[in-house]
């Protein structure tokens, strides 16, 4: 199958998942390690880190958020802290590892096979909100809504954002929203002056 293929394959599915009703209503899964993620990052700013990270990342890493699925797959959450000077507070940048993910960039985000997105979706909601609603120095999300996107690909690029915001809009609220080449910046308003 050709990568241009491939994409069209899993348009065809985020536009048919997005159809579902119920969608907004899903539960999220079960976590673990989150108080121990949090713990970290609390201290690492603490000290004065400009940036810190979790999961496997060498000599960075700060824990792990693991989570698994109805099918018995287990996935890991990532969350870095990023100081961002201009917000004056950290941008926290999340992202679900994907086991069916290939070098070429298909298997993303919203193309985790044999898993529900919508659940997973609610998985990552209630874990930034955890995690901001305890770190009150995060003033700003990211999301990669797709990691290879093309420019002719901008429709499905917002359809992925719509996707990811309807369930960061239900967390949060007050919230202001850039797409920057498929990487989707959240600011929460009441925490930027």
């Amino acid at each position: 199958m050709k990568i241009t293929e491939f994409k069209k394959l899993i348009r065809e599915e985020v536009r048919k998942a997005l159809k579902e009703v119920g969608d907004s209503s899903a539960g999220a899964y079960p976590v673990n390690g989150l108080s121990a993620v949090i713990s970290t990052l609390k201290r690492d700013i603490a000290k004065g880190e400009k940036s810190t990270f979790t999961g496997a990342v060498e000599d960075h890493a700060a824990g792990e958020i693991t989570f698994t699925t109805n099918d018995g797959v287990k996935k890991e959450i990532y969350v870095g802290l990023n100081y961002n000077k201009k917000n004056n507070g950290y941008t926290m940048e999340v992202f679900v590892s994907n086991p069916d993910a290939t070098i070429d960039g298909s298997g993303s985000f919203l193309s985790q096979k044999g898993t529900n997105l919508y659940k997973l979706m609610a998985t990552v909601a209630a874990v930034c909100k955890k995690v901001t609603d305890s770190i009150q120095e995060i003033n700003e999300l990211k999301f990669e809504s797709y990691p290879q996107w093309s420019r002719e690909d901008a429709p499905d690029d917002t359809t992925a954002m719509k996707f990811i915001l309807k369930y960061v809009k239900q967390a949060y609220g007050n919230i202001s929203v850039k797409n920057y080449y498929g990487d989707i910046y959240v600011k929460l308003l009441e925490r930027v002056s």
